[in-house]
């Protein structure tokens, strides 16, 4: 039976607290009974029999920010709010370029635009966006007037 080096540590000690430490993904393998990582906590097991086994969990980086929500268009109207015209147009650049080279577009729009508004504040650029938005579209007057203007286009069916 051939051999392989084992170039993962996916086990290790806690010598304070006398524990074998080790993600679930490789207790699961290791409960296969057979290969190498089950050798390997095997090995560890019988040169620490009193030590228990615990798993411990993924680290997790809670301090990343979520842009959930935040598309090409908010991005835009974020650029509207701030009346950047410089930036808006570079962005317009960005974007072309993105979609020439046929990569995705949002990825590479976001890191642009959050590295030039590096002090962008989520929370507060909704607010902003929202309260523009509604500002910017047509109200239920404009609406009315629109529809009566469209009633009042002749169309084909009433030309003949």
């Amino acid at each position: 039976m051939k051999k392989t080096n084992v170039t993962a540590v996916r086990f290790h000690y806690d010598f304070i607290a006398k524990k074998i430490l080790g993600t679930k993904a490789s207790f699961d393998k290791a409960s296969k009974g057979f290969g190498p990582v089950y050798d390997e906590l095997a090995e560890k097991m019988a040169a620490h029999p009193d030590f228990t086994l615990e798993m411990i969990a993924p680290k997790s980086n809670k301090e990343r920010q979520v842009y959930a929500g935040m598309d090409i268009d908010f991005m835009r109207d974020y650029i509207s709010v701030k009346n950047d015209i410089a930036f808006e147009e570079k962005f317009e650049k960005v974007l072309t370029f993105a979609e020439n080279s046929k990569k995705s577009k949002y990825p590479i729009a976001k890191k642009f635009f959050l590295k030039h508004y590096d002090n962008f504040n989520y929370d507060n650029a909704k607010v902003l966006v929202e309260e523009y938005r509604v500002n910017n579209t047509p109200n239920s007057e404009d609406k009315s007037k629109a529809n009566e203007t469209a009633a009042t286009v002749p169309t084909l069916e009433s030309a003949a």
